[in-house]
């Protein structure tokens, strides 16, 4: 069973008229070597050869020398991996543990911002602002090198005991016995239950 409306003759004829016009303008921009961008300001377009839109931006390139070109594409290692990560998949938002691991989150998520946040990166914005402050120490050199990892099934792997270990520690650290009235060891129990029983997705 249908549910569109069929258009009228009249609604036809237009929907023609203009898939021709459409047709001769791609047949135009491939023939001309034409190249149609948006521009930056008020919403216009903008229409000319692709050659001299090339031109134009390696006259930009050159003359202001803000940019450098890269021989190769960096992400290309990123997205031509030699092999293709499989990991389950579970939908979970509902489960029994979430509210549990979102109360866990909403009482120690601000005591993990507050003793980490020098040695954390949250964001691109934050990256920038640490590698500035790295710059001006004089510790940014040409031989710096900048490192990317993947750890492989994390969730599925996770050393659960020594992730408890590892909060009990953190905790202790800092002086806490107690988190907004709960003890450490409810703490540590209930984080166990996240922990064993959750399916991450």
């Amino acid at each position: 069973q249908s549910y569109l409306t069929p258009l009228s003759y009249k609604d036809q004829l237009k929907s023609l008229e203009r898939a021709q016009i459409l047709g001769s303008i791609r047949r135009t921009i491939k023939n001309m070597n034409l190249i149609i961008r948006v521009t930056d300001k008020g919403n216009n377009f903008y229409i000319g050869s692709a050659g001299e839109f090339e031109e134009k931006a390696e006259n930009f390139f050159s003359d202001t020398n803000a940019f450098i070109e890269l021989s190769s594409n960096p992400f290309n290692e990123i997205l031509n991996k030699d092999s293709i990560p499989v990991r389950p998949i579970e939908h979970t938002i509902h489960a029994s543990t979430t509210k549990i691991s979102k109360f866990l989150d909403k009482i120690l998520r601000p005591i993990f911002d507050d003793k980490c946040k020098d040695t954390t990166i949250v964001d691109g914005a934050s990256l920038i602002t640490e590698l500035s402050k790295y710059n001006k120490k004089g510790l940014l050199k040409p031989t710096t090198l900048f490192c990317t990892f993947d750890i492989r099934n994390l969730y599925t792997m996770l050393p659960q005991e020594e992730t408890l270990d590892i909060l009990m520690a953190f905790l202790h650290v800092h002086g806490y016995k107690k988190v907004k009235g709960i003890s450490i060891d409810t703490i540590k129990k209930l984080a166990s239950i996240v922990l064993k029983d959750n399916v991450f997705a």
